[in-house]
């Protein structure tokens, strides 16, 4: 389980470099669970490292969108 996770997060952050520095976006907000938001900043680029504005532990998957809305506004 733990390995999946590694290349999940693997891949998301080679995602998000990818629409970086393809002009998708310019900035990012990332929020994720502690320990997510650990092991991606070992995998973000630096160009990813420049483009996130803020970052958010918190674990929100098993919340409704509605209440995610109102934690995040």
């Amino acid at each position: 389980h733990d390995l999946e996770e590694q290349k999940f997060l693997a891949r998301l952050a080679a995602r998000l470099d990818k629409a970086v520095q393809g002009g998708e976006t310019q900035s990012l907000i990332v929020v994720a669970p502690p320990r997510a938001i650990g092991l991606l900043r070992r995998e973000f680029s630096a160009h990813v490292r420049q483009a996130v504005k803020a970052e958010v532990e918190k674990d929100y998957v098993k919340m409704p969108v509605d209440e995610i809305t109102r934690h995040l506004a």
